[in-house]
């Protein structure tokens, strides 16, 4: 409670009754104390503790009453927000917690749950200086005071990352960055955004970011070697800034030229991890291909000879080059020399990938032409690499609709456990999160390409995930399937058909009655830059190899500033395959949502909603208010005409069999 009343000994008695559990004899006394002092706040709160189950509505009144009594006083606010908080009454419980948060009160309770309803709500909180404070803010005063519950509260402070900025003075170390990425949850790519900001307002950065501007910085590698942060998201995950890329590519070519350094080695060996990553997309000179060349042949001579590499050598190389095609008798001796993880990257994954294809069932001929084109670009690049997956506690298929569509009325008779198949499943990020979060009796995951299917196979079988099957199929091919699937999910797949229409009419066949569809398309309105530079890179006939690529890249921030800057503020633009995908792409589609809702009409499908952010959810809300549902196709083709950035990846959403 607030505070003690004044040597009033029978307060003591009343809050002990309530702490014994008399909720009875506490009410009573704390009536008599009102009786006696009805300005004296703590009775007012015991009353409302004491009552509260039985007339809440009532006891709220009555602990608002203490706090128009002790208005100053943070510890009645404290307990205020813990009663609202108790009522479900998420609202009033957080403003509650900011007024003691402000009045100076810094317990432990207090300072996670104003940190948890930030991070639930993915919002900041704007402090009475102006200031804005993220949820790390709050946490990183808890961890300071309380440092033996920091590891308790990882995980809340690894989640605030993934959607927060950085903001200096917000608690976060280097060792914090590098814990995120060691136990990430699932969240790596999500954690990119805040730890790029954390890394280029750092020394190290800044400096980083200099030495790809032309200015040489003395004693770089030294301190870039030791930065947990920086050599943590390097070894995680792309790297999706221009300024640092640049400053990585002078590095990667400095590298080439260190000797026996220590520092440089550490650094060389995650700069390759970084390369491995983002498929080597760093710019290349003529005169760094001569140079890798040249070590490639002083390594083979030396290996001839019977003599041992640099380590430095060999993990600069890597730097540039796959192994396995360029140097591949180094094999035998990477492990040895402490080169495990580069051994793992460039022999022992694509070995056990090869084996897993040569394995892999077939379901269906790929006959048709535009089908095999797709297949062929993702035979040469599998799309996309990812490190870590959200393997979900597995639950009731409706509880999963729950959370993705929360102002849909939950539709009845939903299956579970239910059958999946998931079509177009790439290498299998989509398809292991999705299967590990629901009840499945049955989960089949295909695509077009063997090289992906070996990938996500691979990573399933790393990550205990073994109620997957994966085989190839084309599923313009799959007419004549035997199976029918409570579940389909079609992410990112039917826009790189022949015919997107025929192609969802085959996997309407294959759904169960009542069955759900789980789609994403391309937006006609939400990619009409992306288009724009499809076209540009049709007109100037650019060829999807690895170097036509990262030409690409160097041309087009002179030829189109404009579109330039677009892209570098996508994370596709930063990894080959992903590049090779957003704008090279061999077939390709885009649609708008009444094209889709016709098609749902005629495919005897109802839409049950849309993924959007909560803020997006809002302001549709409070367009179309009679659309409580927000199932309107036609009311949310308008909000994307006013609204054009809504949709820029895809639309994804969810419908279901009308019988």
């Amino acid at each position: 409670m607030g505070g003690p009343l004044g040597g009033n000994l029978d307060f003591s008695d009343a809050l002990r009754s309530w702490q014994q559990g008399d909720a009875a004899a506490a009410a009573r006394a704390a009536r008599r104390l009102i009786a006696l002092g009805p300005a004296a706040a703590e009775p007012h709160m015991l009353l409302a503790l004491a009552c509260a189950p039985a007339a809440p509505e009532r006891e709220l009144a009555r602990f608002r009453r203490a706090t128009a009594i002790a208005p100053r006083d943070g510890g009645v606010w404290r307990d205020f927000g813990v009663f609202c908080r108790d009522l479900g009454d998420a609202p009033g419980s957080f403003s509650a917690f900011v007024k003691a948060y402000d009045l100076g009160v810094r317990d432990p309770m207090v300072l996670n749950s104003i940190a948890r309803h930030l991070i639930v709500t993915h919002s900041m909180l704007t402090a009475a200086g102006g200031e804005q404070r993220t949820a790390l803010h709050f946490l990183g005063e808890l961890f300071s005071a309380h440092p033996e519950l920091r590891q308790a509260h990882r995980h809340e402070q690894v989640e605030a990352m993934t959607f927060s900025p950085h903001v200096p003075g917000d608690g976060v170390t280097a060792a914090d960055v590098a814990e995120a990425f060691a136990n990430p949850g699932g969240r790596t790519r999500a954690l990119v955004r805040y730890v790029l900001e954390f890394i280029k307002v750092s020394d190290p950065g800044t400096a980083l970011v200099r030495l790809g501007a032309g200015v040489p910085q003395p004693d770089l590698m030294a301190r870039l070697a030791g930065d947990a942060a920086l050599l943590a998201l390097l070894r995680s995950a792309p790297v999706e800034d221009w300024e640092l890329e640049q400053g990585l590519t002078s590095l990667r070519r400095d590298l080439l030229k260190a000797v026996g350094d220590p520092a440089a080695l550490r650094l060389s060996v995650a700069l390759a991890i970084q390369c491995h990553l983002n498929e080597f997309i760093f710019a290349e000179t003529p005169e760094d291909r001569r140079q890798v060349e040249a070590l490639v042949e002083r390594v083979r001579a030396e290996l001839r000879s019977g003599g041992s590499p640099l380590p430095l050598t060999v993990a600069a190389i890597a730097t540039y080059r796959r192994l396995g095609e360029a140097l591949p008798e180094i094999e035998p001796w990477l492990e040895p020399a402490g080169l495990g993880d580069i051994a793992r990257l460039h022999f022992t994954e694509p070995r056990e990938e090869a084996q897993l294809a040569a394995a892999m069932p077939n379901l269906t001929p790929i006959g048709d032409e535009v089908s095999a084109a797709v297949r062929a670009q993702y035979e040469r690049h599998p799309f996309p690499v990812w490190i870590s997956a959200r393997i979900g506690g597995r639950r009731p298929l409706a509880e999963l609709i729950a959370d993705n569509l929360p102002a849909l009325p939950l539709p009845p008779g939903l299956p579970d456990p239910c059958s999946l198949l998931i079509a177009g499943c790439g290498t299998g990020l989509h398809a292991i999160e999705l299967a590990t979060h629901i009840h499945t009796s049955r989960a089949l995951a295909i695509d077009l390409s063997l090289r992906s299917l070996a990938y996500a196979q691979r990573k399933a079988r790393a990550l205990g995930v073994d109620e997957i099957a994966f085989a190839q199929a084309d599923l313009l091919e799959l007419s004549g399937f035997g199976e029918r699937f409570d579940v389909i999910s079609s992410i990112g797949t039917l826009h790189h058909t022949r015919n997107m229409r025929e192609a969802w009419r085959v996997l309407r066949g294959l759904l169960m009655p009542r069955g759900l569809m789980h789609i994403g398309l391309y937006s006609r309105i939400g990619r009409d830059r992306i288009e724009e530079t499809r076209r540009l890179i049709r007109n100037e006939g650019l060829e999807s190899t690895d170097e036509a690529i990262r030409a690409f890249r160097r041309q087009i921030s002179a030829k189109r500033p404009d579109l330039f800057r677009m892209l570098t503020g996508t994370a596709p633009f930063y990894t080959t395959s992903e590049l090779r995908d957003l704008v090279f792409h061999v077939q390709e589609s885009q649609h708008d949502l009444l094209e889709i809702g016709g098609i749902l009409d005629e495919l005897d499908l109802e839409m049950l909603g849309l993924h959007v952010h909560p803020e997006i959810r809002a302001r549709y809300r409070d367009a179309f208010p009679e659309d409580p549902a927000m199932i309107s196709v036609a009311n949310w083709h308008r909000f994307e005409i006013d609204n054009p950035g809504t949709f820029t990846n895809m639309y994804q959403f969810w419908v279901r069999s009308r019988r």
